[in-house]
Formats: structure tokens, C-alpha cells, sequence
């Protein structure tokens, strides 16, 4: 079982490329994690005893801050116009921390890079301060002078150009190296070297020669005429990883799982000698300048944990100087300049450089992070780890709440997350905690305060939160709740349920971001609906009034989440963390350039025509073919919900081309997305953009082993349908209210009440008029209008708003 974070990468990177399915870096780093602890175990009762040692002073380590509890997995010095920097590569990104001129900390900054928040693999820096990044998304090249900086664009090879997709070394001259091989870049194409090694773990370019270990223990050398040979290193065990090498004045540091060795060279950059100077399991190493000194990192786990320590080893052939970063933590990338020694961990970046210059920042007050109404239970298995990972790089404590239940009413939810609240206080000692909470969660959190106030609230930011209910979907809720499905939590997302207010503790500051999709970049799902994220509209999201209240309005589409019902407000870009959510907590105004919106932006008056295509009842191998004609040119969305297997659906053009579901797009005038992660009923939505008088064809099969029933329905978003209004639409327990539905062609309307159907009374002005009689028990109830093929389903609350 490997021991090295780089086994893990490997392991993981090679899943992927041989078509397993392996999940994003969080869990990889979890996994990391584990095989660390594992590993230190066997290795702890193998290796052999380390010499004794003299204990050195005990310097103090500061942790970096905005890099505390990010994976490091590389780093690699630059040239700044000022002092120095520091290139740090974590499964996070690529960070730059500056260095003034007497190396106290300047800055630290994330470098943005094309590929998105990729997993730094590797990194290597010349002279002139140009640099290679190695990343699970491909491998990056950026010149000298200003990383990430604006007129200095990297250029990029994404994974599937290169001869391998993993890449765990580089060298600053272009060459490539991990599991499969090495390849150079020629200027004009990757080139794979048949004769290299495989299994490599990290490369050294010296005086025209590459010097590589692998996996497997060995340590090769790659002449300036390209032949490679292998390099014996004495005492070494068969199979034993090596991890990481370094050269500095002629001398060669290796390290590995048995221990550290050092290969003097001659002016030629040919081996002379070679000696082990240590046996105990080192991970990285940095040369001393005029190579006659070295500090190492442990591969495991320090079983003394100290703050911060070094143990000096005395050796004839070399200064040896072995650190214990904090806690103990195993060693992933060291960097020795500057006056410091910089070290990466799986929990963060630390250096002793700044002992006498920097002061830790103040502790900051713990987030707690509430997750929408069907949310997982555990952060790891929700979108919101990329938000909480965001977080704690910044040093925020994170929480979560995952203990809200769909099948509970928002005020229970609202106790549950009050005594969530004052857990975290306790743990943590915080004076007051901030909340973020993604869609359900932001009810919830408003729900709380306005049940058992505020204290110890710093403030409440929502994420795409329905504060007026979910207009978009309340057709959806309805149904549910009138088929007898609905959790009971699903009710409290409907229009009738919010009033759309902040409620109590106005002096609480707010954050409300809404989400809205670009129509460009997928016009027929889109199309005469009003800006939204997918589920929740934007005038939902900022709706309701209150002091210290803020709004931001973030652009973005992300099919995949999209497919996942997911909406883009969670992604693992997180832009709403880095563009909107760290400036309202730090207390910064947002960035110029943000578009906000107006106070109030409305919403559509009437709902979308709504025709109901038919219910089927089909066996199992059965299938049925539903018609659906256009009545004027523009979209038509088709829903297909269910009850029972899932039916597999397949829509036939008028020209007779059929296009699976199996294609997330299957042309430019069709879309289908199955949205079977969002709380409701399962469904799969077709968007068709046709002309008057086609007729699309619709087959809907099943494939399973027992009968379902499907439900196919028509939505025209740009015209509107049955509009049903309650007067009051809260009442009374036993009160009588009216409904009313707008003037439609139809010669009756028909109400399905419980249990009762109830015919509509039609008045002069063409509407239709009906009585209900409220039970006597308080909460949400749903009934159904149809008039002809049109189906509405509304609702109505017992009690008090």
C-alpha cells in the first residue's frame, strides 16, 4: 500500500485513464489521507531504526494563511520584480505567495488557471522564473515575469493531448513524467520516449542530463545523446518507492521509502559515488545551496506530533536536517530559500521564514453550511465540499448541518439547526457563527432567527434560496402534495408558504446571490422562462426586504450540474466564493463590474400553458407512441414523469430522425435533461424548438420488470395557461375560500378536492368560480384544475402564514 501522497495520484490518475470511475480531488484527498495513516502504520513496525539523533532548536512554524488545509503537492521558487515568491501546487489550484525583499510575507494570491480549480500535480521553475505545471486536467507552460497575470497567458495542453494523461514530474525545459513514461514537448507535438523508464515519480534536469526515480525504486539517468541507464543506489530494498530528488553544486539527493542517498557528480553530470546517508522514510528534500547541507520530510506520520521540529543527523558526506512540519504530518513538497524552510502537507503550506516578521491572523468566527431540502447527510457527499474546502483554505471552521430532513416541517428544521448553531458555539468557543445555506438552507436559517432569534448569528447568506417560493416549479410541489408524496418539508417551498420578508433581526447582515443561466447557452430549455438557475428564479432568490441586505446576481450554466439537478451556485468553480461570498465576509464591497439587479424583478403574472398528453399504464418491453403537435412556431417543453421503473424515452423528428436520451443534446433545436435529483417526482424534460402544424412524435417505453405508470405532459412557456387564484389564499381551519380560474376555452371546469369533483360555476366575464371548504387540520393542500386537455395543480394553507 503506497505511502506517498504521489502513489495516491497515481493510483487515482490511472483509474481514470483506464475507464474506472473515480470521483473529484476532495475524495481523493481523503483517500490520500488514509493510505498516509495505513501506510506510516507498516512502515512504523518495518523500517529501519533511525540513528540517534541530536534535537536542534524547536523553531516556531507558522501556517500560511488563505493555504491552511489545503493539500500541498508541490513547490517551486520564482522571481519576482521584488524579494522572491513561491509557486505552491495543491489539489486546490495554483497559489503564489509573495515575498517582500526581507521575506516576510507580502501576499498570497490564487493564480487563476484555464483549466479551472485542476489538481497541481507537479511543478518546475527556471532561472528566468518560467514555469511548467503539471495538473489531473493536462500540463501548463507559463513564461517568466508574471504568473497569472494579465498579458502573460499560459499555454496549455489538456490531458487528452498529451502521449499519457498522468504527469507527476517536470522538468523547466519541457519534459513530462508519470506512470506511462516521460515525453518533451518538440515545439511542435509531444513526443514519447520508448526507452525512458516507466512508474516515474519525480525528474531532475542537470547539465544536460535527466536524472529520474521511479516507483519501483530504481534511479535512472538519461544521457545528453537520450540513452537512459539505471543508477545503483546501495542498501536499496527491491520494490522500495523512491519519491523525490535534488540537485544543487554537484550533488544529487534522492529520497525515498528506505531512506535518502546522495550522488556526487562530476563536471560532466556523470555519477562519481553514491551514499546512503539515512534510512528513514523521506518524501521530499531540498539541497542546501553549495549542496553541503539538506532538509528532508518524513513519508509518515510523526508518532511525537510536535508543534514543529527538527532532528539534526550527523553524516560525513552531508548536513542532514530532517523536519516535522506540525501535528506531525507527513511531508509532500519542501522549498529551502529565502531564509526559511518552506513545507507542504497534506493539511496545509508552513515555513519557519517568518517567525520574527508575521503574526498569525486573528481566529475567524466557524461557518455553518445547511444544504437544500434533499441535501446529503455528510459534506463529503455534497456540492457544498468545494464551497466548505474554499472556506477553510481561508481559515474559516467549517460546519455542516447535515441533519435537516425533507420529511419535517420548516419550523422543526429550524430547531434542528438552532441547536446546530449553539453546538458549533460550544465546540469551537465562537462568539456567534455565519451561516451559508444553498437553496432549503437559507428557509431554514430564516426560519430560526425568526423563531428563536439571533444571537450568535454573524450573518446569514443565502444560495439561491426560494424566499418567495419556487414559482417555477410550484406545478411540480403541487402535484406531489396532491398525489399524497410529499415530504412534508417540499410544502414550505411553495408561493403560498413565503412571505418573501427577512423577518425578525433586521440588524443581521444578509447576502442574497441568485443564479441565472446564460439563454445563449441553452436556448430551447430556457426559452420564454424568466432568469434562473435552473430550480430557483432570480426574483425568488432576491426577494423580501431588510436592513443590511445585499445582493449579487451571478451569470453561469453548467450542464452537468444541471443533468444532476444541481444548480450552478454550487459548482466546484466556486465563483460565488471567490467573486461574492469572501468580500460580503470580510466586509469588502463587490467587485466593480458586477451587474446587479433592481430590487424587485418580476416575475410572469400567469403560468405557462400546461396540456396533459396522457397517463399509460405499461406493462413490462411495452411502449407507446404520444403525439405532440405544435400549435404556433417556438418551444414546447415535454415532461415525462413516473411512477414505478423508469421508462426509457425517444423523440422522432418530423423529418424521422430519433434522438435517445442518452445524448445530454442531442441537436441544436432539441435538449432532453433528467431531473431525478431534485426533491420532486423523477421527470425528463424534452425541450423542442418546432414550427406551427409539425408533428414530433414521442416514444416512451419500459424496460423494467414490473408495470409503470408515465405521465406525459406539453409546457408552452411563452403562453399562458390556466391561472387559478385562492381568495384567501390562507385560511382558517373550516373557513370557506374561492377559487377562480381565468377566462379558457372550455365548455367546463373541473376541481378534484380530496375526494370530492367539483364542477366550476362560469360567470359573464368568462371565468369559472368554486367553493372549498378548508379542513380543519393546519398545513398545505393541494387540488386540481382541468378544463379540457389543460391541467393546473394549485395550492392552498390552513392556519397562518
Amino acid at each position: 500500500m503506497p505511502a506517498h501522497p504521489l502513489a495516491a495520484v497515481e493510483q487515482a490518475q490511472l483509474g481514470r485513464e483506464e475507464g474506472e470511475a473515480v470521483e473529484g480531488f476532495p475524495k481523493q484527498w481523503q483517500q490520500v489521507g488514509q493510505l498516509i495513516i495505513v501506510g506510516g502504520l507498516v512502515l512504523a513496525a518495518l523500517v529501519v531504526r533511525t540513528p540517534p539523533a541530536d534535537a536542534g532548536p524547536a523553531p516556531f512554524c507558522a501556517s500560511v494563511p488563505r493555504l491552511g488545509g489545503v493539500p500541498v503537492t508541490a513547490l517551486a521558487p520564482v522571481a519576482l520584480e521584488s524579494g522572491g515568491g513561491l509557486l505552491v501546487g495543491t489539489a486546490d489550484g495554483l497559489w503564489l505567495v509573495r515575498l517582500d525583499e526581507r521575506a516576510a510575507l507580502a501576499d498570497v494570491a490564487r493564480v487563476p488557471l484555464p483549466f479551472g480549480l485542476a489538481w497541481v500535480t507537479a511543478l518546475a521553475t527556471d532561472e528566468d522564473g518560467s514555469a511548467w505545471i503539471a495538473t489531473d486536467r493536462g500540463v501548463l507552460y507559463h513564461p517568466a515575469g508574471c504568473p497569472g497575470a494579465d498579458g502573460c497567458p499560459f499555454r496549455t495542453w489538456p490531458a487528452e493531448d498529451l502521449p499519457f494523461r498522468t504527469v507527476l514530474a517536470v522538468t523547466p525545459d519541457g519534459l513530462v513524467g508519470g506512470p506511462r513514461g516521460v515525453a518533451a514537448w518538440d515545439g511542435r507535438r509531444w513526443r514519447a520516449d520508448p526507452r525512458a523508464p516507466s512508474g516515474v515519480t519525480a525528474m531532475e534536469a542537470v547539465e544536460g542530463h535527466v536524472w529520474a526515480t521511479t516507483r519501483g525504486g530504481s534511479l535512472w539517468r538519461r544521457s545528453e545523446s537520450g540513452v537512459w541507464q539505471p543508477v545503483p543506489l546501495p542498501d536499496q530494498r527491491p520494490g522500495s518507492p523512491l519519491w523525490a530528488l535534488d540537485e544543487e553544486s554537484g550533488r544529487l539527493a534522492v529520497v525515498g521509502q528506505a531512506g535518502m542517498w546522495v550522488v556526487n557528480l562530476n563536471d560532466e553530470g556523470a555519477p562519481t559515488d553514491v551514499r546512503r546517508v539515512s534510512s528513514q522514510p523521506l518524501a521530499a528534500v531540498k539541497l542546501r545551496p553549495q549542496g553541503w547541507g539538506a532538509v528532508a520530510g518524513p513519508a509518515v506520520p510523526s508518532s511525537r506530533g510536535e508543534t514543529c521540529r527538527r532532528t539534526v543527523q550527523g553524516n560525513a558526506a552531508i548536513g542532514l536536517e530532517i523536519i516535522s512540519p506540525p501535528g506531525g504530518e507527513p511531508v509532500t513538497a519542501l522549498a529551502a530559500f529565502a531564509g526559511g524552510t518552506w513545507v507542504g502537507t497534506p493539511r496545509g503550506l508552513f515555513t519557519d521564514a517568518l517567525h520574527l516578521r508575521w503574526k498569525a491572523p486573528p481566529p475567524r468566527n466557524p461557518v455553518v453550511l445547511v444544504p437544500g431540502l434533499y441535501g446529503a447527510p455528510d459534506l463529503q457527499g455534497s456540492q457544498l465540499k468545494f464551497l466548505a474546502r474554499a472556506l477553510r483554505t481561508d481559515g474559516y471552521p467549517v460546519f455542516y448541518a447535515g441533519s435537516l430532513r425533507p420529511d419535517r416541517p420548516l419550523a422543526d428544521n429550524a430547531r434542528q439547526l438552532r441547536a446546530e448553531v449553539d453546538r458549533v458555539r460550544a465546540l469551537t468557543g465562537a462568539g456567534s457563527v455565519w451561516i451559508v445555506g444553498h437553496s432549503y438552507g437559507g428557509l431554514a436559517a430564516e426560519a430560526m432567527v425568526r423563531q428563536y432569534g439571533a444571537e450568535g448569528v454573524a450573518g446569514i447568506a443565502t444560495l439561491g434560496t426560494p424566499h418567495a417560493g419556487m414559482w417555477l416549479w410550484a406545478d411540480l410541489i403541487a402535484e406531489e402534495i396532491f398525489r399524497g408524496g410529499a415530504d412534508a418539508g417540499l410544502a414550505d417551498l411553495l408561493p403560498q408558504a413565503r412571505t418573501a420578508s427577512v423577518g425578525t433581526a433586521p440588524h443581521v447582515p444578509r447576502l442574497r446571490v441568485a443564479g441565472d443561466a446564460l439563454p445563449d447557452d441553452y436556448a430551447p430549455l430556457l426559452a420564454g422562462l424568466p432568469p434562473n438557475d435552473g430550480l430557483i428564479a432570480v426574483a425568488e432568490a432576491l426577494a423580501g426586504s431588510g436592513q443590511q441586505r445585499r445582493m449579487a446576481l451571478v451569470h453561469g450554466w453548467n450542464l452537468r450540474l444541471l443533468e444532476l439537478g444541481v444548480p450552478a451556485l454550487t459548482g466546484p468553480e466556486n465563483a460565488v466564493y471567490l467573486d461574492v461570498l469572501r468580500p460580503w465576509l470580510e466586509g469588502e464591497a463587490l467587485p466593480p463590474g458586477w451587474r446587479l439587479p433592481p430590487p424587485q424583478v418580476p416575475a410572469p403574472s400567469t403560468p405557462p400553458h400546461w396540456e396533459d398528453l396522457g397517463v399509460y399504464d405499461l406493462a413490462p418491453s411495452e411502449a407507446v407512441t404520444v403525439s405532440i403537435t405544435f400549435p404556433t412556431d417556438g418551444v414546447r417543453h415535454i415532461l415525462v414523469a413516473w411512477d414505478g421503473p423508469r421508462p426509457r424515452t425517444r423523440l422522432v423528428a418530423p423529418d424521422g430522425e430519433r434522438l435517445s436520451e442518452d445524448r445530454l443534446v442531442a441537436r441544436d433545436d432539441v435538449a432532453v435533461v433528467p431531473f431525478e435529483a431534485v426533491g420532486l417526482r423523477p421527470v425528463v424534460l424534452w425541450s423542442v424548438q418546432g414550427r406551427a402544424g409539425e408533428q414530433w412524435q414521442l416514444e416512451v417505453g419500459n424496460p423494467g420488470q414490473r408495470t409503470t405508470t408515465a405521465r406525459v405532459r406539453a409546457v408552452d412557456p411563452n403562453s399562458p395557461g390556466l391561472e387559478v387564484r385562492v381568495k384567501p389564499r390562507w385560511g382558517a381551519p373550516g373557513q370557506a375560500v374561492q377559487v377562480i380560474v381565468n377566462p379558457v376555452d372550455a365548455d367546463r371546469v373541473r376541481l378534484f378536492w380530496q375526494d370530492e369533483r367539483i364542477e366550476l360555476e362560469r360567470r359573464p366575464d368568462g371565468t369559472f368560480v368554486g367553493t372549498l371548504r378548508l379542513p380543519a387540520q393546519p398545513g398545505f393542500y393541494a387540488f386540481k384544475v382541468q378544463a379540457g386537455s389543460l391541467v393546473r395543480f394549485a395550492a392552498v394553507g390552513v392556519g397562518s402564514p
